[in-house]
């Protein structure tokens, strides 16, 4: 008798070894994406309170240049503390500083601003500083170097 030798059939599909690694892959894959999409957001954010910044420090330089005369009396001088508005008895700078300190608070976490105008001459060298807090977008370094604070300042002539 005769007997035939077969030979195995070609393997069809894929073995459960080789889909368990495609799906690990997979979900690494999905995972470096997650963390692509949430440093960017950190970053979108931390560029956005940047740019308020920015735009608030330009809105009170404006806003004195408009009143140069009150800068040079000291009326547009503030601490960084949110209840100080100079002391100017003034109502278009107590305006300005009301309506500029509440901008920053309600657009800054935890912001704050302070303006200093130091006369040089017969100019003045106006210092605004605007800060705010910055620690969900800060790396542990960043955090304990800044106190989770981040600042931005702008020094302009008047």
């Amino acid at each position: 008798m005769l007997r035939v030798i077969s030979r195995p059939s070609k393997q069809n599909g894929f073995t459960l070894l080789e889909v368990l690694i495609a799906v690990i892959i997979l979900a690494l894959g999905m995972l470096g994406l997650a963390k692509l999409q949430a440093t960017g957001l950190s970053y979108n954010h931390s560029a956005y309170m940047r740019t308020q910044a920015t735009l608030m420090a330009y809105d009170i330089i404006d806003r004195m240049y408009a009143n140069r005369g009150l800068v040079f009396d000291g009326c547009y001088d503030v601490g960084i503390e949110i209840n100080d508005y100079g002391s100017c008895t003034d109502a278009m700078s107590s305006d300005d500083l009301e309506i500029w300190k509440g901008n920053i608070e309600e657009t800054l976490v935890q912001g704050k601003g302070s303006i200093d105008a130091t006369p040089d001459g017969e100019n003045l060298v106006v210092t605004v500083n605007i800060s705010w807090d910055a620690s969900r977008t800060q790396t542990e370094e960043e955090r304990v170097e800044t106190e989770g604070r981040q600042t931005f300042e702008v020094v302009t002539g008047l």
